[in-house]
């Protein structure tokens, strides 16, 4: 299983793509903190999956399985 977009999500709405998963983390870590709202990645897998990733303003983050 392969990673081949990341989408980067907040309130429902799509506020970035990118194809590098460190881009993404760290583009969601600095909005959750900044908006201090939370911010979600999905990850768009080759094998039809995707896992989700929510990233709190305070730091942390939770990994959903879809």
């Amino acid at each position: 299983m392969h990673i081949i977009s990341l989408t980067i999500k907040q309130a429902g709405q799509t506020i970035g793509n990118t194809p590098i998963r460190e881009q993404a983390v760290w583009a969601a870590k600095a909005r959750a903190q900044q908006t201090q709202l939370p911010v979600n990645v999905v990850a768009n897998c080759d094998s039809g999956k995707q896992i989700e990733v929510i990233f709190y303003p305070d730091g942390a983050s939770e990994r959903i399985r879809k």
